[in-house]
C-alpha cells in the first residue's frame, strides 16, 4: 500500500476492502471493477459465498470464505 496522499473515492474504497481479512489489493481492484463499494457492502451473506471477479488475465476467481 501507498500513502493516500491524493485520496480519491476510488482509492479509499480499494483501501477499505483491503481491511477485510483475505481481500489484497489486486483481488479489491477487481471487485470494484465490476460492482460499487456500496453493493458489495450491502451483499447478504449468502450472495459473498457466491462472488465472484475476474483477473486482469480474463479468469473468473472465487471470493475467498474467510
Amino acid at each position: 500500500m501507498t500513502k493516500l496522499g491524493k485520496a480519491t473515492p476510488d482509492t479509499i474504497a480499494k483501501h477499505m476492502l483491503c481491511q477485510v481479512p483475505g481481500v489484497s489489493t489486486t483481488m479489491a481492484g477487481a471487485l470494484l471493477r465490476g460492482h460499487k463499494f456500496r453493493e458489495l457492502m450491502e451483499l447478504p451473506q449468502e450472495s459473498i459465498d457466491t462472488l465472484t471477479y475476474e483477473t486482469e488475465g480474463g479468469k473468473t476467481r472465487k471470493v475467498p470464505k474467510n
